[in-house]
């Protein structure tokens, strides 16, 4: 099973279609960092793609704004280093930087900057963007990798 930890639907949407296109239906989506560290703790995943910067709760009817979290994918990375938990992550951001323990790491060398601090196996982190399809052919390529 993949985890998808998105808040924007149409990304997600993006996302699963890309994902269903090469074979992988078995996809949970959660679109908080309460939500995706839930979902670590009850199921068991081949596969994270994951967004960087996440609300902190699901929103919900008649409840008040959820905290917006700019490296809330971290907490998540967080979760699976302290569980000890080796899933593959993958890494979507619209950010051209990721903020790792204080300093702002190029998106090429997060992976590596990730596996140093936190054990976790990262195959690559995509920039998103919006009108450009790059990320997606990219996401496809990731996806090729995994046995």
């Amino acid at each position: 099973m993949i985890l998808v930890v998105e808040d924007d639907s149409f990304k997600y949407d993006r996302i699963k279609v890309l994902l269903e296109s090469v074979g992988y239906t078995d996809v949970k989506w959660c679109q908080s960092v309460h939500s995706g560290v839930q979902a670590l703790s009850t199921d068991e995943f081949e596969l994270i793609i994951l967004d960087m910067a996440l609300p902190s709760h699901d929103l919900a009817a008649r409840g008040g704004s959820p905290t917006s979290l700019p490296s809330g994918g971290l907490e998540l990375i967080y979760e699976l280093s302290y569980a000890q938990k080796a899933v593959r992550l993958l890494i979507i951001t619209q950010y051209p930087e990721i903020e790792i323990e204080g300093s702002y790491v190029k998106l090429t060398d997060a992976p590596k900057r990730l596996q140093e601090l936190y054990r976790t196996p990262v195959m690559r982190v995509i920039q998103f963007k919006q009108n450009d399809s790059t990320w997606e052919q990219g996401l496809a390529d990731a996806m090729k990798e995994i046995p």
